[in-house]
Order: structure tokens, then sequence, then C-alpha cells
């Protein structure tokens, strides 16, 4: 059976479109890299509510540190925010042939731009479930459809110029560019016109608010769907920021503070209490978990270099790197245990709290937090919780196993075949 498995991830792994896909996240890599340490090391040690911030009063003895600030956030969007602008380019510049290939990508950069041009189309510019710029990493998959497409478009060009042959290269590339540009720009239009018409919005749509009723059911659901999105380099029902804003967050505080005590709130079961403070414990889809088992079960040079790379931005809840450089994003060998980690976390932790062996995490944290920490800050410093959580991470561990060592057996074929 181990045998079928290995056949059938390796054959999903040679389809041209998933080659594709991890050779324009290989390129995405470095941007990752530099930005998710910025945006660790901006939301940590330079927000007024980030976690080291909070422990070393940073502002106190740091000098500029406004300046600083502002710069690291300037970097951060120059970094991740330009992500899926990336991927369009690079992936239209994978797919299309020569002579084309450039002309390829920078148009699919330029047309995407045009496409979701938030200014000009701020209402529709792109369906997400917590309001994410779309040229971020939460535009991933969007950006590699739309250059792989852009990629087909330059090659029908290619092919339809060599029956033409009388035909110069630069008018065929002019009319191309001109040709894309302008059909963006008229989708754009028309989708503002039809937004404006009926009155839609997709940036508020939001249907994390039907896990904040405290219902178990419900924020198991979000979470196998914040998994499944986030893998898929989407925005997911879920996107946690520390700050437990929600109705059942604040009753379930207020009840704390009023009792002193987080034990018996009223919403035990919220996506504060499960997904964020354990569903995360090892990061966004375990990535953590990911990178112990990496190292643990791995020889390959290069992705030890990537997950040593990528755990420091990762344990302070900044996963791009990780998620791109290895890739996870989009690979079909890590999307079974991308979903898993997370949801056997919620259950667990759900089964423990209804049991009355650890209370909720209701306590907000500061931003950055590492996940190992939230639901032990948020439970109010619970020892039992601690331990609780060092076990779900060993759990995490044991899940990646498997499909790491596959991977290891799939590289070690394609190597012996080359």
């Amino acid at each position: 059976m181990q045998a079928n498995i290995s056949s059938l991830f390796m054959r999903l792994q040679q389809v041209p479109l998933v080659r594709l896909v991890q050779s324009t996240l290989q390129k995405l890599f470095p941007f990752a890299l530099f930005g998710s340490v910025i945006a660790a090391f901006r939301k940590t040690v330079l927000d007024d509510e980030g976690f080291i911030n909070n422990v070393f009063n940073v502002p106190a003895w740091f000098p500029y540190y406004h300046a600083v600030n502002a710069y690291a956030q300037t970097l951060t969007q120059l970094t991740l925010g330009i992500l899926a602008i990336l991927s369009a380019y690079y992936m239209a510049m994978l797919t299309a042939k020569k002579p084309y290939h450039y002309e390829a990508g920078i148009t699919a950069a330029l047309a995407f731009i045009v496409l979701l041009n938030p200014h000009r189309n701020p209402r529709l510019a792109l369906p997400s479930f917590s309001g994410m710029t779309p040229f971020g990493i939460h535009g991933l998959l969007l950006g590699l459809l739309f250059g792989y497409l852009i990629g087909w478009f330059w090659n029908w060009l290619a092919k339809r110029q060599k029956r033409h042959m009388h035909q110069e290269k630069v008018t065929s590339a002019t009319s191309g560019v001109i040709l894309v540009l302008g059909a963006a720009f008229l989708i754009n239009v028309s989708l503002s016109v039809v937004a404006k018409q009926f009155n839609i919005s997709t940036s508020s749509f939001s249907v994390s608010g039907l896990a904040s009723q405290g219902s178990f059911l419900m924020t198991l659901l979000g979470s196998i769907g914040t998994s499944m999105l986030r893998w898929f380099g989407l925005t997911g029902f879920f996107d946690f920021d520390s700050s437990f804003t929600s109705g059942a967050a604040n009753s379930n505080l207020m009840y704390a503070l009023e009792h002193h005590s987080p034990w018996h709130v009223p919403y035990p079961f919220t996506e504060e209490t499960l997904y964020d403070s354990f569903g995360i414990y090892a990061g966004v889809g375990g990535g953590l978990a990911l990178i112990v088992a990496l190292w643990l079960f791995t020889r390959d040079k290069r992705t030890l270099q990537i997950s040593a790379l990528a755990s420091g931005p990762a344990f302070f809840g900044s996963s791009e790197a990780l998620l791109i450089g290895l890739p996870v994003l989009l690979n079909p060998l890590y999307l079974i245990p991308f979903v898993l980690a997370p949801a056997v976390n919620v259950i667990i932790a759900a089964g423990l709290v209804a049991l009355k062996v650890i209370p909720p995490a209701i306590y907000p944290v500061p931003i950055g937090t590492p996940g190992p920490l939230i639901g032990f800050i948020g439970s109010g410093g619970n020892i039992a919780t601690f331990v609780f959580g060092f076990g779900l991470f060993v759990l995490d561990v044991l899940i990646y196993m498997p499909f790491v060592k596959l991977d290891n057996k799939m590289k070690a074929t394609r190597t012996s075949e080359s």
C-alpha cells in the first residue's frame, strides 16, 4: 500500500502544472524569507502590542523606535506584500516559451495589478474572509493561476507568429501587451460597475462569525477550512491576531474578570479558546512540528537549510518562508498533515476543556507570541495547559513523520532515476 501511495504522489508531482507551481514557489523563497524575518521582528519587537516589546519595554531603550518600525513595515510590504504579483510574474515566465517568456512575466505582473487594483475597484478586489490584500501571500493562488493563463496566451502568440513569419516580433509583443492589459482593465471596470449596481461587497464577507458563538462543531469546521484555504494560498476563515475581540471572547473575558478565574466561562469552545490557542500551537498547519520532523527524519541538505532559515520567523508566527520554501503550499504530499494536525489539536483540546482538565484560554496575548505559549498565557499561566501543549506538539511531529519519510523516499527515487 505504501508503494502505491508513493507512486501516486510521484505521479502528482510530475504533473506539469504542479512542477511549474513548485518552481515558481522556489523563486519566491528569498522574498518570503526576508519578508518573514522583518515581519516577525516588527510585530514582536516594534509593535506596541508585540510579545518581546511587552517583556522588555523596547521603546524605552531602542533609539529611533517609531522610525525603524515604519521602515520595517515598508520593507514587509515590499516583500511579503507583493508575493502574489511575483507569483504571477514567475508563473507566466516559466509557462511561456521563448522568445516571449520575459514579456509574459512582465505582462502578467502588470495585468495582475490592473485587474485587482484596490483603488480602482476597492469592493471586489478579491473574495476574502478578512479583508487581506490580494497582492500578498493570501492572493498567491490567484497570482499563480493568472500567470499560468498569461503564459499560455504568450505561447499561443508565439505559435501565431510562426505562421506569419513576415510579422515582426516587436509588433506581436506590443499587440500582446496591449491586449492583456486592456482586457484586465475592462474586467476591473466591469466588476466595479456590477458591485456598485447590485451593492455587492466580497471584502466584507466573513464566515468566521459563525464560529464565534461558542460552537465546537463550527470551530472545528472553521479550523479545517482555514487550514485548507491556507494550503491553497488563500485567506482562511480564522486569522489569528491575538486580540480575542469576538463577542464570545469578550463575554468569556468579562466572566473571568468578574469571577477571577478562567474556569466555567460561558463559551469554552470558540476560535480563540481552541484554534488560536491550540490549533496553531505548532504554527499554521503545524509548521513548527514539520520543521522538527524534518530535522529528525531527513538528510536532504537543501530541505534542512530551508527549514533552519525559516524556523526563527515561524516560531514567532511568520510562516511565509516555511510554507513557500519547502514548499508546503499546493504540495499534494503535505495537504493531509497540514489540515490534520490543527484539527486533531482542536479536538483533543476541546475534550480536555470539557473534562475540566485544563481551563479555556480566554485572556488576550501579545502579538507575535510563540505558538507554544499562547494557550499557556491565555489560560492565565495554567501549568497543566503548558504540559498538555507540549504533548500536542509531539503528536503533531508524529503526524508529519510518515509524510516526511515518504518525501525522503520520493527524492531518493528521483535521484536514482536521474
